[in-house]
């Protein structure tokens, strides 16, 4: 199966006549959960944490490969190279975001050499930013940028105000 995959990668980059920087931008969603208590972050690439309102994770994930086709990169993503993947988000108290790709995932295609007609193998250079957004209701633990837990939650009420009047009013 890999071995098809990169024989399509090295036709694309054959036939494309011509190459250039090509960058992609990604968005994923997740749900948290009220039973999730942890997120522990498996990220490949550079990585930039954000705070947001809700109770949903957004992945916003930039691509950038140099020298290759477009159709190259539209068949990575497609292939799902990319994808932030989320380890069982019903059922557990730790949600965990993994990178499909890692950093042992090198890509190596075939191009032709335009000065010597040989067919040759190619380190494509691969960037990934990756920018997270997570709930406010979560907070960095011991420093570790790649785990986050829930904040502990008030234990005490806060009254509204039309409490507060109905109480004065009662004279209590």
């Amino acid at each position: 199966m890999k071995r098809q995959g990169l024989i399509l990668i090295s036709l694309l980059l054959i036939v494309a006549s011509t190459s250039a920087q090509q960058i992609k931008l990604l968005h994923q969603t997740f749900e948290v959960k009220d039973s999730v208590q942890e997120i522990h972050l498996d990220i490949y690439g550079e990585v930039q944490i954000e705070s947001w309102a809700g109770n949903v994770i957004m992945t916003e994930t930039q691509v950038e490969l140099r020298e290759v086709s477009s159709g190259l990169l539209k068949h990575l993503v497609d292939k799902g190279r990319y994808q932030v993947l989320a380890s069982n988000p019903d059922t557990t108290v730790v949600l965990v975001l993994t990178s499909q790709i890692t950093k042992l995932d090198s890509l190596v295609v075939k191009k032709r050499n335009e000065q010597t007609n040989q067919v040759e193998n190619m380190r494509l250079q691969e960037y990934i930013k990756v920018r997270l957004f997570l709930p406010d209701s979560f907070e960095i633990y011991q420093d570790n940028q790649m785990l986050w837990r829930r904040r502990p939650k008030q234990l005490e009420a806060i009254q509204s105000p039309q409490d507060t009047l109905q109480e004065k009013g009662s004279g209590k």
